[in-house]
């Protein structure tokens, strides 16, 4: 199965300005809450592996290793 990227997940969205949740699944906490654009461009978070997705209470969260 190929790897996903936070910047290829999101890049698949046109509602860029959607909240989104990235949470470390190692750490067990949230590292990011903000808008898909702002996701997909950042520099710490676009390069990361996406390990699961999906949507709570109306907000995507994506899951990182």
């Amino acid at each position: 199965m190929a790897e996903i990227t936070v910047f290829d997940l999101c890049s698949l969205y046109i509602e860029h300005d959607e909240e989104v949740i990235i949470w470390n699944v190692q750490e067990e906490k949230e590292v990011f809450r903000g808008t898909f654009a702002e996701a997909m461009y950042s520099s710490e978070f676009a390069d990361y592996i996406v390990s699961s997705f999906g949507i709570e209470n109306g907000i995507i969260c994506i899951n990182i290793d």
